[in-house]
């Protein structure tokens, strides 16, 4: 029996293995084809999907420039059509899909198009509506617009204090970048279509007609607002194999159930994994590369210059602001060694090549380098190594930053305030060295004048003064320097100043030099002190004669120009405008860079010891200065000197002030009473005795206080108040101030080392100011005294025939 069942049993084994593997065959067929199906279905949708994603980045990545483009220029701010044009024309290179960019109106009128070409301007109104009520870019298919078929319209609003100001509106194709997404994303046998609410944007194995949901997906994609839709499907050769496949794998009947078992189980198994591994290795190249994107355009948009070397020092990658930097183009630097480091720094590039490839990065190093023009500029530098894919170091990624400007600027600061410091110090010093002064020159004069021609101390005398008037002029150009020389501004012609000094200059600079002049006729009038004006050209010839000890050439010219805002920042705290240049330049030695840097220091000379004071230059920067003017010099060694003085334009026509002389043929001598008001007592009493001398009545005080007294006790009595400026508790203005209302017409000498309490404005006089300046002589005093009181009554004398006129 059990043979016999068992017989039965391997009788029908083969039928039943040969149903069982039919069975098997048709039932694994049914299902390879529902999972083959299914995975159709999968690959739509995922194909969809993808369109979907590198459509919104694709497009953003178009916008962005745009947007970025509207940014720069604003809709508050009215662009200058080449600027815009030109920054259009940048972008539409580095983004060639853009067919036209156009800037429309709030009439939606085109107002400027790139490439300016006849009917560029899209007739996409629908779309600059639907921007205009949104307030935002929106992106749209083209439609009827008169353009390449396959295009969108990115328009982007204006808007400036909320009102509307019109769009710029980028014309952006479609159908060749469509064309190979698609081809790229979409696998052979399957179909896809891309379309906005309105028209379709591109299809490629139009759909058949058929609602079969495992072969159609449909994805959405928001762009800007606008609703884009995806399709893909699975074109019907593509889904009726699995049908033609099922039909074949029935004519199979007969294979062994465990071997069709098994070459399917194993089939199915592999090719899950190789899809899945695909599928991975695709989603890690697909971040990769864009990581590798962000990275380039962060590289790129960088106001550094990031610059990739290799361990051999050839340059790898070069920045667009390396480019900007250093002038070359990066097809010209790409695989050598970097241009901009001369062959006298290479091997110093090498060694910090060495000390990156240690591991060792280094930054806030300060280097020289060369443009392309020659030029070399200041640049920071930062190092770090560079990693290949298994970690190891293959080369230096470098990151500079031009600071040339910046260190010209802290250099100017620097120097800027050096000067500052060291005219107040000069300054304070000349002011307390002229009260000595005064006193020396005045108790020496009045010595000198109490001697007989033949006593052998008037030469002493002599001697004293000449010393004492040399110490003035010394504090003079301290003064002069400092800014605190006073000074009385006309408005002058500088070619009249030149001619009428022009034969002083020539003895200044002896025969030995030629001297020329150029004087541009129809020079601009300036508001200055002819007499320091003189003094500055009388120095500076002087010094370029000291520079030609075996003759040369000194010339003089004069110019109208106009100071860029750059050519001002160069002068320091001189603004851009309309400036008159007066330029002396001589054939002489020359200087090099450090002494140009010491140039206008008081004291500093390149002259043997007792040929010069070293005042004379930092008297020209004084006074230039002082005028609210700007001196530069350009030199170098054995090629000559060139200073260059610019003066401010006077903003209106003044007329030329012809001041009339009064010409005082009468004695310094009077009766009147002088308050007399001084601190220092020596200069007090030596200009009590003065005044005491020529026969006027003298009342002094030591401080205003004192003073304030003693005109309370002989107002009625006092015709002139003389006091210093700088006192202590009331000083001489506050004095005056309080006089003021007691002897109403009392008039008032100033004395000062310097005017700083006296002057309105840099050494500009007040109308009205009687100023006498330390240090000066007797003589000098009694006369100034004399015109003051004279002028009084002058005036005094014209009020009462100008009250009788008026009342006869």
């Amino acid at each position: 029996m059990w043979q016999r069942v068992g017989r039965t049993d391997w009788n029908w084994l083969p039928l039943l293995i040969a149903v069982a593997g039919w069975c098997a065959t048709l039932l694994l067929c049914r299902i390879m084809l529902s999972r083959e199906r299914a995975q159709v279905a999968e690959t739509a949708t995922l194909a969809a999907k993808t369109i979907q994603s590198k459509i919104t980045a694709g497009i953003s990545t178009h916008v962005a420039p745009l947007e970025a483009l509207v940014a720069r220029w604003g809709a508050d701010r009215d662009p200058w059509q080449p600027e815009w044009q030109l920054e259009a024309t940048q972008v539409r290179q580095t983004y060639p899909d853009f067919e036209s960019i156009t800037w429309v109106d709030e009439a939606y009128n085109t107002r400027w198009v790139v490439p300016a070409i006849n009917d560029a301007l899209i007739a996409g109104r629908g779309s600059m509506d639907a921007a205009r009520r949104a307030r935002r870019t929106v992106v749209a298919a083209a439609g009827n617009a008169a353009t390449t078929d396959g295009a969108v319209l990115v328009v982007i609003p204006l808007f400036g204090q909320r009102t509307f100001k019109g769009c710029v509106i980028g014309v952006l194709r479609t159908d060749q970048w469509l064309h190979a997404l698609i081809d790229s994303e979409v696998p052979r046998g399957f179909g896809a279509s891309i379309s906005d609410r309105n028209e379709q944007l591109y299809v490629r194995n139009p759909e058949p007609n058929t609602d079969a949901p495992p072969y159609h997906a449909v994805t959405a994609a928001n762009v800007y607002g606008s609703p884009w839709v995806v399709r893909a499907w699975a074109t019907p050769e593509e889904w009726t194999g699995s049908s033609r496949m099922l039909s074949a794998m029935c004519l199979l009947i007969g294979l062994l159930i465990y071997l069709s078992g098994a070459l399917a189980v194993s089939a199915r198994r592999k090719t899950g994994k190789v899809e899945w591994a695909k599928q991975k290795m695709a989603t890690q190249q697909e971040n990769l590369r864009q990581a590798n994107e962000r990275l380039k355009t962060v590289i790129q948009a960088s106001p550094f210059a990031i610059i990739a070397m290799d361990l051999e020092g050839n340059v790898q990658s070069w920045n667009l602001a390396a480019e900007r930097i250093f002038g070359w183009r990066s097809e010209e630097v790409i695989g050598q060694p970097p241009l901009f480091v001369t062959s006298d720094h290479l091997a110093e590039l090498r060694e910090k090549i060495e000390q990156t490839a240690s591991g060792e990065p280094f930054a806030g190093m300060e280097r020289r380098r060369h443009k392309k023009n020659g030029t070399l500029i200041d640049v920071e530098v930062w190092t770090a190594p560079l990693r290949d894919a298994a970690g190891s170091i293959c080369g230096m990624i470098t990151a500079m930053a031009d600071i040339s400007e910046k260190k010209k600027l802290e250099e100017q600061l620097r120097h800027s305030q050096k000067m500052e410091a060291v005219g107040r110090l000069a300054g304070g010093v000349a002011h307390d060295f002229n009260n000595l002064l005064t006193v020396i020159n005045g108790y020496g004069h009045m010595m000198l004048e109490g001697l007989h021609s033949a006593d052998p101390l008037r030469s002493h005398s002599e001697q004293i003064l000449k010393a004492g008037n040399q110490a003035a002029a010394l504090t003079a150009q301290l003064l002069a320097f400092s800014r605190r020389q006073v000074i009385q501004p006309k408005s002058v012609d500088l070619n009249h100043i030149i001619t009428a000094i022009e034969k002083m200059l020539r003895r200044v600079i002896g025969e030995d030099i030629v001297f020329r002049t150029a004087l541009s006729p129809g020079l601009h009038h300036v508001k200055t002190d002819p007499n320091q004006m003189e003094q500055v050209l009388i120095n500076l010839a002087a010094n370029a004669r000291d520079a030609m000890p075996n003759g040369g050439t000194l010339t003089l010219s004069t110019a109208n120009v106009q100071l860029t805002e750059l050519e001002a920042c160069e002068l320091a705290d001189v603004p851009p405008g309309s400036y008159v240049e007066i330029t002396v330049s001589d054939t002489g030695e020359g200087m090099d860079a450090e002494t140009r840097s010491h140039l206008f220091e008081p004291f500093f000379t390149t002259k043997a010891r007792g040929k010069g004071t070293g005042l004379g230059l930092s008297s020209v920067y004084g006074s230039v200065r002082q005028n609210g003017g700007g001196i530069s010099v350009r030199s170098e060694p054995s090629k000559g000197s060139t200073f260059s003085i610019y003066l401010p334009k006077l903003t209106q026509t003044a007329q030329l002030e012809v001041a009339a002389a009064a010409v005082h043929d009468h004695a310094s001598r009077g009766n009147e009473t002088i308050l007399l008001v001084e601190d220092e007592a020596p200069l007090r009493n030596m200009l009590r005795e003065a005044l005491a001398s020529a026969g006027y009545h003298v009342l002094e005080a030591g401080d205003g206080s004192e003073a304030l007294k003693k005109c309370e006790r002989a107002a009625g009595s006092i015709d002139l108040l003389l006091t210093d400026v700088v006192m202590p508790l009331v000083n001489g203005r506050e004095l005056a101030k309080r006089l003021a209302p007691i002897l109403p017409h009392m008039p008032v000498i100033y004395m000062s080392g310097y005017a700083d309490d006296v002057i309105a404005f840099h050494g500009i006089l007040e109308p009205g100011t009687h100023l006498i300046q330390k240090p000066f002589v007797p003589n000098a005093l009694l006369t100034k005294v004399r015109e003051v009181l004279d002028a009084r009554t002058l005036s005094r004398t014209g009020d009462r025939m100008y009250q009788r006129a008026s009342a006869s």
